[in-house]
């Protein structure tokens, strides 16, 4: 749809951002990065477990995993609000002390606060759906 009604578009100009997927450009200070860094910010997000869908009563999948408490992100690129993201967030923001614990580096180790995780930090649901037959249940062989 146009501007102006009645006025219909065919095309739209796309913006420097066209080339890049949905994902990457969800990605804030991208241009900072290196590309492989970015590559791998974009598989990660992939994998998160953030809020997949808004009606969990009327839906039968075999397994589904929720984030308890998922919040918006603090920093967000331009496109954020086009695509609504508010309303699947995906993540939780979590304050990080980057620093060395012992002298030793560990790349992929973290210490969380144990009062964070009682009060929700990375908490999680898991909803599965089973299917009984009653009738087997009981014993009726009809």
């Amino acid at each position: 749809a146009g501007g102006s009604p009645g006025l219909q578009f065919t095309h739209k100009e796309t913006g420097p951002t066209a080339m890049f997927s949905m994902l990457a450009t969800l990605t804030p200070w991208s241009d900072y990065n290196q590309s492989p860094r970015n590559m791998y910010q974009c598989q990660m997000a992939k994998q998160t477990m953030g809020t997949p869908l808004l009606a969990h009563p009327h839906r039968l999948d075999n397994k589904l995993y929720r984030i308890q408490t998922p919040q918006s992100p603090l920093s967000r690129t331009n496109i954020y609000k086009e695509y609504e993201m508010d309303e699947y967030p995906a993540g939780t923001n979590a304050v990080v002390a980057v620093l060395s614990y012992t002298g030793y580096d560990m790349e992929d180790a973290m210490m969380v606060n144990k009062s964070s995780m009682e009060r929700g930090l990375a908490h999680a649901s898991m909803y599965k759906c089973e299917t009984i037959d009653l009738a087997k249940e009981k014993g009726d062989t009809k």
